[in-house]
């Protein structure tokens, strides 16, 4: 799956207001994940919380193809915060802490920026919440929240659509790139 897609996929995950993504010790999503022809499963869970620089976060790991990444997240007002990553047995504490995921959830053409690490390198995000839209997954129709970031890694351009839906989290994550288009599905979320 490789780090920019790994990282990609972990910040889907981290919505948190009114309960878009429950971050709480034990939430867990079964994912398809479909790539140049191939169909993979893969799991995330929240496994508990750390202190990173004193501050207490969330931990969501990952295992895709036994590699496992991780992520430690806060929620504030402001919105979701990514505080440390792991990528390929590399952890990375960030020195500001990047807002992933902006609050309140509202139609906002201006978006806002993130710089996270993935691995030995760091993923520049521009990030839009362009409002609710419909969107069905494995043949359930879910009324979601469509966020669309464009990221740069080194020369690597790449886009990314994720649909939160309340009280579930991440459905639906469409990315596109140099190297054609990836899609993940919610199969299942605990």
């Amino acid at each position: 799956m490789g780090n920019a897609m790994g990282l990609t996929l972990l910040l889907t995950l981290v919505a948190a207001q009114d309960d878009f993504v429950p971050l709480k010790s034990g939430s867990r999503w079964t994912y398809t994940f479909h790539a140049q022809g191939e169909q993979k499963e893969f799991v995330q869970s929240i496994t508990g919380t750390e202190r990173v620089n004193g501050i207490e976060c969330f931990v969501l790991e990952s295992e895709v193809a036994g590699q496992r990444e991780k992520m430690w997240l806060r929620q504030t007002a402001e919105g979701v915060w990514l505080h440390r990553a792991q990528s390929r047995d590399v952890a990375s504490d960030l020195q500001k802490p990047a807002l992933i995921l902006k609050y309140p959830l509202q139609a906002d053409s201006s978006g806002w920026s993130a710089r996270i690490p993935a691995g030995t390198v760091s993923v520049e995000y521009h990030f839009v919440n362009e409002g609710e839209s419909e969107v069905q997954v494995h043949g359930r129709k879910y009324r979601a929240w469509k966020i669309r970031a464009r990221g740069r890694m080194e020369r690597l351009e790449f886009e990314v659509t994720y649909w939160y839906v309340k009280g579930v989290g991440l459905v639906k994550q469409v990315m596109s790139g140099p190297h054609g288009e990836t899609r993940c599905e919610l199969k299942e979320f605990k």
